[in-house]
């Protein structure tokens, strides 16, 4: 993806790209979102989101760590 959807540039996406990921990744979005915030635990798709992160820089700079 060569540009960042205008929805992941507003203040209030907590995981900006998640969506996008989630398409890539194979996952559901929700999914993806209820990993992210420890709702659930996955250390295979943590891991395959932050190297999407790495593979993706634009979204990587919005991250709000």
């Amino acid at each position: 993806m060569k540009t960042t959807p205008y929805q992941s540039s507003r203040g209030n996406v907590r995981f900006p790209g998640s969506s996008v990921a989630a398409r890539e990744l194979r996952v559901h979005r929700a999914h993806l979102h209820r990993v992210l915030t420890g709702e659930r635990e996955s250390a295979s798709l943590t891991a395959a989101w932050n190297a999407w992160l790495k593979r993706n820089p634009q979204f990587r700079q919005l991250q709000k760590s």
